[in-house]
C-alpha cells in the first residue's frame, strides 16, 4: 500500500503547494485508491463515556481510540458518577479486547468471531502534528491531538471521526474530515431515557399513595413494564407524586428519603448514648 506524499511525492509537497490542498489529498487519498477497505471510525472520549459499549456496534468497520482518548478516561474513572461508572466501563470492555488480543491493541483486533464483525485498535504514532499547527490548532490539546489521530488514519482509509462534542466536530471538518455525531444502536438523541416515567392517574391514587406509602403497580395504567428501582411521576392536575418500584408496587419516594433520615438519625443517637455510657467513660 503506498502513502500519500511518499518519497516520490515529496519534490511536490512543498510550502508552495496550498495547505487545503494537502489536506484535501490526505483525507481522499483513501477514498480514491482503496475503496475497497473497510472504512475506519475514530472516536472521542465523548462517545465512550455516553455509550461504554459502542466499540461492539460498529459493523465491518475498523474503530481507531487515540491513545489520548484512553488517558482522558484514565482520568474521569474516579468520579463517582455516571460519567465515571461510564468511563470505568468503557475502560473494561477496551482491557477485555487487549486480553483477547494478547497483550496489546496496537494492531486491529475483531470485537467477535461473526461474518460482520469490526475491529478495535489504540492509535499511538499517527497524529499529524504538522496540519494542526499549520491551522492555527495547539497539538498538545487533547481534542486537537485526536483529530490529528483522525487525520493520520485517513492517509490509510476512509475514515470518520465520531464525536458529541460540536466544537470538535466543528475544527475537524474544517480540517477535512467527515464528523458525525454519535448515535447509540436503537436510540436517536430524542429516545434516550431521561430516568424517570411520567403517569397520567387519579386523584385517589396519589392520594393512595401519600396515606398508605405504596400502590400496587397494576393500578396505574401503562405502568406495567416498570422493574425494580425504575421511577415513576404520578400527575393528576395540579397533584403529582415521585414514586420508585420495587416488588411491582409502586413506594412513596418521599416517605423512602424519610425513612433514610430517621434512620440516619437513630444511628447518631446510638452513638451519642454510646459515647456518654458508663463502660465509654471508663475506657477514657
Amino acid at each position: 500500500m503506498n502513502n500519500f506524499l511518499d518519497h516520490t511525492d515529496s519534490a511536490k509537497a512543498t510550502d508552495e503547494t496550498p495547505l487545503g490542498t494537502r489536506v484535501d489529498r490526505i483525507v481522499n487519498h483513501a477514498l480514491a485508491s482503496h475503496a475497497e477497505i473497510a472504512t475506519r471510525v475514530v472516536l472521542d472520549t465523548s462517545v465512550l463515556v455516553a455509550d461504554p459499549s459502542c466499540i461492539y456496534n460498529f459493523a465491518g468497520c475498523d474503530v481507531v481510540i487515540p491513545l489520548t482518548v484512553i488517558e482522558e478516561l484514565d482520568g474521569l474513572k474516579t468520579r463517582m458518577d455516571d460519567v465515571g461508572r461510564s468511563a470505568r466501563t468503557a475502560l473494561r470492555s477496551i482491557e477485555d479486547l487487549r486480553k483477547k488480543a494478547g497483550g496489546s491493541l496496537a494492531s486491529p483486533t475483531r470485537v467477535h468471531d461473526g461474518p460482520d464483525s469490526g475491529t478495535v485498535q489504540i492509535e499511538v504514532n499517527g497524529v499529524q502534528r504538522n496540519l494542526l499547527v499549520e491551522h492555527g490548532l495547539d497539538p498538545d490539546v487533547p481534542d486537537n491531538r485526536i483529530i490529528g489521530a483522525a487525520l493520520g488514519q485517513a492517509r490509510i482509509s476512509p475514515t470518520r471521526m465520531i464525536s458529541n462534542d460540536a466544537a470538535l466536530r466543528i475544527k475537524a471538518a474544517h480540517m477535512g474530515l467527515i464528523a458525525e455525531e454519535h448515535q447509540p444502536v436503537g436510540a436517536g438523541a430524542d429516545s434516550r431515557p431521561m430516568g424517570w416515567t411520567t403517569f397520567d392517574t387519579t386523584n385517589s391514587q396519589i392520594d393512595s399513595l401519600y396515606r398508605s406509602g405504596g400502590i400496587e403497580v397494576s393500578e396505574v395504567a401503562g405502568a406495567t413494564h416498570l422493574v425494580d428501582n425504575n421511577f415513576a411521576v404520578l400527575r393528576s392536575g395540579s397533584q403529582s407524586a415521585l414514586a420508585r418500584c420495587n416488588d411491582n408496587e409502586l413506594k412513596s419516594a418521599k416517605l423512602q428519603v424519610q425513612h433514610i433520615w430517621l434512620t440516619t438519625i437513630s444511628l447518631c443517637c446510638v452513638v451519642v448514648r454510646s459515647l456518654h455510657s458508663p463502660a465509654a467513660t471508663t475506657m477514657n
